[in-house]
């Protein structure tokens, strides 16, 4: 029994007719490919969005969900740098940073999660903004924003 032969038969691309395989695919992304972009983004701004309200509301929530999602940034970072090593080798390092979307490909899946950590990096910093733990150049302020200003807007 020839298997692999007739596997070949069956999906290896003909003179003048498409293979059949999945690799053969031409055009734009299926749509399963866009609900689970779609499905990404709305999941991760909710829990971004879900972070950024409890940080807003006491200190030691904000510490919280600026470690959360630091954490996860990290991750996703990490996890970028390891793909990147076992398809290129020691290269790989150095092209994560000059592509940090993958290898020049922009599918949705990977431009959703671009979009979700883009939003986690802003949440980070608008709540460390917010409770004044970054170094601020203007006199004795303790933050950029003085929380008294904007009361009226986080009760």
């Amino acid at each position: 029994m020839n298997i692999g032969g007739r596997l070949l038969t069956r999906f290896s691309p003909r003179p003048g007719h498409e293979g059949r395989g999945p690799d053969d695919q031409k055009g734009p992304p299926r749509i399963p490919e866009m609900l689970a972009a779609l499905l990404i983004v709305v999941i991760g701004a909710g829990g971004v969005g879900l972070a950024a309200v409890l940080g807003f509301q006491s200190e030691s929530l904000g510490k919280a969900a600026v470690g959360v999602l630091g954490t996860g940034l990290f991750l996703g970072f990490a996890w970028r740098v390891a793909v990147n090593l076992q398809r290129h080798g020691l290269e790989g390092l150095w092209l994560t940073f000059r592509e940090p979307f993958g290898d020049g490909l922009f599918t949705p899946i990977g431009l959703a999660w671009a979009l979700v950590a883009g939003m986690a990096l802003a949440v980070c910093i608008l709540i460390a903004l917010h409770w004044g733990w970054l170094p601020v150049a203007r006199g004795r302020r303790r933050g950029i924003w003085p929380r008294r200003s904007l009361q009226w807007f986080f009760s």
